[in-house]
């Protein structure tokens, strides 16, 4: 997908309803392009799947974005035992 994705991934999005995804990989960094994309796509993600946060704690756009959004949702931010990054969200 080309473009912008304040303007691609909602596009996509509308156009696929049927879109329903298992593995969420964010890496914009930026906050507005990481709200997009949790705004756009969170509530697609399946029960059991993941949103993995490339730079979750080590960008602060990135970081700032996925606490903001996150902030009324009971879900834990994990981390991999060997690295501080990327941090992931497991839905239930």
């Amino acid at each position: 997908m080309q473009g912008d994705i304040k303007t691609t991934l909602p596009k996509y999005v509308e156009e696929h309803l049927e879109l329903k995804i298992s593995l969420l990989h964010i890496d914009v960094d930026v906050y507005e392009p990481t709200m997009t994309v949790l705004e756009n796509c969170f509530d697609r993600v399946v029960s059991g799947g993941i949103i993995m946060m490339d730079d979750y704690g080590t960008v602060p756009g990135e970081t700032r974005a996925i606490d903001d959004f996150l902030r009324d949702k009971n879900l834990l931010i994990e981390k991999l035992p060997i690295s501080h990054i990327p941090a992931y969200i497991r839905i239930p």
